[in-house]
């Protein structure tokens, strides 16, 4: 990996991090760590249904109430994780900055990169400038002041956006 790329995803992460409440990014990634950590510590036991096994054999046998709210815990365990799952998100999203807002794009990132190569193909082949919006507004199906606008930013269009959708579909891909 290039010096740059490598630069440009830890200044992203740890601008993510102080956004989040650290100070830098290696409280931010100690954070992380820990989390994962008592996660994994809580859960690496109970791997498989001898390990769990033998954990119940180090415990005391519950009374019969105690039994009993096991049972229907261990019964009722997709429910009970959906709600503290969702209990989390809650007080996470209570601390954690919102998604950033404003009115939807018009266009794609590749679209916009298309429209703005297109306009450059015609005005190089000597097609008035004003010409060339018309014809990209039309056959992109937007108003010409869309394309004016996207134009005007066009130096913008080489760097890469994505919405927080986009990137989801990356992480879980």
């Amino acid at each position: 990996m290039r010096a740059e790329t490598k630069e440009r995803i830890l200044a992203a992460l740890e601008t993510s991090f102080r956004v989040a409440g650290a100070e830098n990014l290696e409280q931010g990634m100690a954070l992380c760590s820990r989390l994962f950590e008592s996660l994994y510590r809580a859960f690496e036991p109970l791997k498989n249904r001898k390990t769990i096994s033998a954990w119940f054999d180090q415990v005391p046998e519950p009374g019969p109430e105690d039994e009993a709210m096991l049972v229907a815990c261990c019964e009722m365990l997709p429910t009970l994780l959906r709600m503290n799952v969702q209990a989390f998100a809650e007080e996470l999203s209570k601390t954690m900055p919102h998604a950033p807002g404003g009115r939807p794009q018009a266009l794609s990132p590749d679209a916009q990169k298309e429209i703005c190569k297109f306009i450059g193909q015609l005005h190089s082949e000597g097609v008035e400038l004003r010409e060339a919006k018309k014809r990209a507004s039309r056959k992109w199906d937007v108003s010409v002041r869309t394309v004016q606008r996207l134009w005007s930013t066009r130096a913008r269009c080489a760097e890469r956006k994505f919405d927080a959708k986009q990137l989801m579909e990356y992480l879980t891909s």
